[in-house]
């Protein structure tokens, strides 16, 4: 076996996957050049095992291996790129900078699968991350960093992996209830928010395409965390949600018991 051009192979699967999962974000992608092209890589990733399987891969099948690979991940880095160079895709970003929602309720459903335009439900939620390598941050820091987002507002994300969004247009993530593994969230008024809302049909994520969402907000922090949660973060909930409180009523922000 050619263990150098093994693991050569491995990696370009591996990067034929992490693509395969930004491309199948975008309704282009799950369209018929998407699909044949997971289906290629699903069919070189089944040749790769059952050669390994069968201990044929010697430096001449792996290197064709290789390079049928590194074909694959080239074709899908260019439909990833003919997407972004794509008239939506164009007119999106610059509605997104000019926070043009009319546009944006009109293209983003055309330009990522899975998206619709929606009514917003009484109430959202903007879960605060409050875990930092599996531990809780300071109260202190939790709270200053809620209260800037009350003075700027909450900021946006892009990830090239999440659906519905990548770096070029991000949003900001909402939810109709506050998830169960969670002890904090911003708690919005549906009413309150004039934003266009779209919803992934997936994830159940609503998200709004802004820079940030500039809106009032309350913080629902749970009474309670259960064992499972608060053992992983490796703390009494009941003392630190005590220090939380306390901190975020310093600042002046109000609390509400979820």
């Amino acid at each position: 076996m050619d263990d150098t051009g093994v693991g050569s192979l491995e990696a370009a699967i591996a990067d034929a996957g992490t693509l395969l999962v930004r491309l199948e974000k975008y309704r282009r992608g799950v369209g018929p050049e998407g699909v044949a092209l997971s289906r290629a890589v699903v069919a070189l990733g089944d040749r790769a095992r059952r050669g390994h399987r069968e201990d044929r891969l010697d430096a001449a099948v792996t290197s064709e291996f290789v390079a049928d690979a590194e074909r694959l991940v080239a074709e899908l880095r260019e439909l990833l790129a003919a997407i972004q160079r794509g008239p939506d895709y164009r007119a999106a970003r610059a509605a997104h900078v000019a926070a043009d929602h009319t546009a944006l309720e009109r293209l983003l459903p055309a330009i990522f699968s899975g998206l619709d335009v929606v009514a917003a439900p009484p109430a959202l939620f903007h879960v605060v991350p409050w875990l930092r390598r599996a531990r809780p941050r300071p109260a202190a820091e939790l709270a200053d960093a809620i209260q800037r987002m009350q003075g700027a507002g909450i900021p946006a994300e892009g990830d090239d992996l999440a659906p519905g969004v990548d770096v070029d247009l991000p949003a900001v993530v909402l939810s109709a209830e506050l998830p169960p593994a969670e002890p904090i969230a911003l708690r919005i008024a549906g009413a309150a928010l004039d934003h266009s809302l779209l919803r992934h049909a997936d994830t159940g994520d609503y998200l709004v395409h802004v820079a940030n969402v500039q809106t009032p907000f309350t913080i629902a922090l749970r009474t309670t965390l259960d064992d499972e949660t608060a053992g992983d973060a490796g703390e009494d909930y009941p003392r630190y949600r005590a220090e939380l409180a306390a901190a975020l009523a310093d600042r002046g922000l109000m609390v509400d018991d979820a």
